[in-house]
């Protein structure tokens, strides 16, 4: 999360420095931003992956915890919700654009 965070921050400062580059050509700015939509992808990647894979889990858990219900299953279920509460709390506040979404020029 980190380093997911410069990331966006270093492509706001750089969408906002395209005003103040003296003969900044069309290249240049398309060049620049498809780098911040290139990185927007990721990201929005990133945090699906995490969720999907937090679903894939949840769901392997509920079919083990009916086939066989134990004491185990009841730790998995804690440090599961562990999870799925981190990842939510990882991208609060984020606005990052949908990989379906996101458009990467060349």
């Amino acid at each position: 999360m980190p380093v997911a965070s410069r990331v966006a921050d270093f492509d706001r400062k750089r969408e906002r420095s395209l005003a103040y580059v003296a003969d900044l050509t069309i290249d240049e700015a398309a060049n620049a931003s498809a780098r911040v939509g290139e990185n927007a992808v990721i990201l929005a990647w990133v945090q699906r992956c995490l969720g999907e894979r937090a679903a894939a889990y949840r769901y392997a858990l509920e079919r083990l915890i009916i086939a066989t219900p134990s004491e185990k299953g009841i730790e998995a279920e804690r440090l599961l919700i562990a999870l799925e509460t981190r990842i939510r709390t990882m991208y609060a506040g984020w606005t990052i654009v949908p990989a379906e979404a996101a458009v990467v020029g060349k």
